[in-house]
């Protein structure tokens, strides 16, 4: 080979070494954020879930509540079907035992069945008197 072909050096320069690149903070944010991104997804769906649950749990126990509350004012509604009953037959003049029949009548109905008595103590003589008596609903 001829000395012409040979690459000549140049005193004093150097070449320059292969750089490798450094990420900026900016790409290092973005691939943060691009792997933030495929992570958020189930976390947003495990809270999800989490609140969904929480909800159903909290409108089940809502519900017991106001079948609880129900009953009883549905217990409340039939003691003051009674007293009504009493007032419209004290209202009416009715006798003692048409009283006492109205009662009756009207207990028999609330609970559904054919069977019950209203049963009086007389304390002065040691007695029980049923002046409303009903079986098989006669």
């Amino acid at each position: 080979m001829a000395d012409s072909q040979k690459k000549k050096k140049t005193p004093g320069k150097r070449m320059a070494p292969p750089r490798v690149r450094k990420p900026s903070m900016s790409t290092k944010r973005a691939s943060d954020l691009a792997s933030a991104g495929r992570h958020a997804q189930p976390i947003k769906k495990t809270a999800a879930a989490r609140a969904t649950s929480g909800v159903a749990l909290e409108n089940a126990r809502l519900h017991d509540e106001i079948q609880r509350l129900l009953k009883e004012t549905t217990q409340r509604n039939a003691e003051l079907a009674i007293i009504n009953s009493v007032q419209e037959g004290l209202a009416a003049q009715l006798d003692f035992q048409a009283i006492i029949d109205l009662v009756g009548d009207k207990i028999r109905e609330i609970f559904a069945t054919g069977d019950m008595s209203i049963a009086l103590y007389d304390r002065k003589n040691g007695l029980v008197r049923m002046p409303y008596y009903l079986e098989h609903g006669e």
